[in-house]
């Protein structure tokens, strides 16, 4: 644009001025205008050329990934299908709980916190009170057989389980499932029973599954030998009538909980999943329960007064003290 013009075509003030003055103004604003331009240029350069913030990209952590972070997971049949079912909350699920006692355990507060978790992340737990396989006896991680519980006795632990289970998780419709596998158990007919799934289970394998081992040099009676048995026709009867794809227990029951995918498997031809939690051990390394006599558990009366107790247990036993109810 020409000095002495405005934008508008007027004549600039510029003009009138006289003309030495003229020139040394038009020289300060020619100066000026280049000072100006030569800001915009380094501006613009600035613009151009200097590094953009960088977009920090936030990555949440999934359920599994969580579980896995804490320590929780020990054994998987199938990672990446478990990832991708309790991530998406596809998973129904169960945890067995047998009725050796009137009150549940610390041990059983760390499977509770699981499902606790896994429910808030939308999918549907079913807890299973083990009214018909304690009638058994689980031989898992024991020297001898279990003492033999009359039915009576194993009611009154259920009703109980029953009661601090409602504590920690959210029962009703569309909620989670409490169940009795007293229910279908205790109906079956042997002879139907063994042949119905007895060819699915091979001797061989189950003499070598480490919930046995552990039991054959001082012996291992036929009626714990049928426990595994019991166990996976519970996942088999679940994934029929519940849906439920998934379960979940302690490391301790890994054997069993194969027996019941592998049972799944044969008479169905469906996948069905297992995870095993890691167990809760005291000081000294060894599981927390009452066979070796350090259980913890979730009522004043039956809190363990061991002195080898972890710190890990001491901490989940003060978790759960609200859980005192039977």
């Amino acid at each position: 644009m020409c000095a002495r013009y405005s934008a508008w075509g007027v004549r600039s003030p510029l003009s009138a001025a006289p003309a030495k003055a003229r020139r040394r103004e038009g020289r300060a604003n020619r100066g000026g205008t280049a000072n100006f331009a030569l800001c915009q240029i380094h501006i613009w350069q600035g613009l151009l050329f200097l590094p953009l913030p960088q977009q920090t990209e936030v990555k949440l952590m999934t359920i599994y990934d969580e579980l896995k972070a804490r320590g929780l997971i020990a054994q998987v049949t199938d990672e990446e299908e478990i990832k991708e079912v309790i991530n998406n909350g596809k998973a129904t699920f169960y945890i067995g709980f047998d009725c050796t006692a009137d009150s549940l355990t610390a041990g059983h507060f760390m499977a509770l916190t699981l499902m606790k978790r896994l429910q808030q992340a939308g999918n549907r737990p079913i807890a299973l009170i083990g009214g018909g396989t304690t009638m058994i006896g689980d031989p898992s991680g024991r020297t001898d057989m279990r003492k033999m519980l009359t039915k009576e006795d194993i009611d009154h632990n259920a009703e109980c389980f029953k009661r601090q289970m409602e504590r920690f998780i959210e029962f009703g419709e569309g909620k989670a499932l409490m169940l009795n596998n007293a229910d279908w158990l205790l109906d079956l007919n042997y002879i139907e029973l063994l042949r119905e799934v007895g060819p699915c289970f091979s001797v061989n394998n189950m003499l070598r599954a480490e919930c046995y081992k552990q039991r054959m040099e001082k012996g291992l009676s036929f009626l714990e030998f049928n426990y595994m048995i019991m166990q996976s026709y519970d996942f088999y009867h679940l994934f029929q009538n519940y849906g439920c794809n998934m379960e979940f227990g302690g490391d301790d029951q890994w054997s069993n909980m194969l027996g019941g995918t592998e049972l799944i498997r044969r008479k169905l031809g469906k996948d069905a999943y297992a995870m095993t939690i890691t167990l809760l051990t005291d000081s000294q390394g060894k599981k927390m329960g009452k066979t070796a006599g350090n259980a913890s558990g979730l009522t004043p009366t039956r809190r363990a007064r061991s002195s080898s107790t972890s710190t890990g247990a001491t901490s989940a036993t003060r978790m759960c003290s609200s859980a005192s109810v039977c």
